[in-house]
């Protein structure tokens, strides 16, 4: 399962959910959705610089994926993005 996002400073160093002020932020299927929508169709459609995930099971392991131009709220969440619908109905989610 997802876990919390993060992103990097100026010098690389991972800066952790404080950062964006959302401790212990657990993904719901809109956010997982839109992440593996933007992982998929890649940084040049998107505008998105990284998606940084990772998972509490394992400790912070740090899934640096690289999409493309700036951060984690991409902008595809209205009540429900075209990627969430998408993605529901390949995989037949309710």
């Amino acid at each position: 399962m997802f876990g919390e996002i993060g992103g990097y400073n100026a010098d690389g160093v991972g800066l952790g959910p404080s950062y964006w002020e959302i401790p212990n932020k657990r993904f719901d299927h809109q956010e997982v959705a839109d992440i593996w929508y933007a992982y998929l169709k890649g940084s040049r459609g998107l505008g998105i610089n990284s998606i940084n995930v990772w998972t509490i099971g394992l400790g912070d392991l740090w899934a640096n994926d690289f999409a493309g131009g700036f951060f984690v709220n991409i902008g595809l969440r209205q009540p429900e993005s075209p990627a969430y619908r998408i993605i529901k109905a390949i995989i037949g989610a309710h």
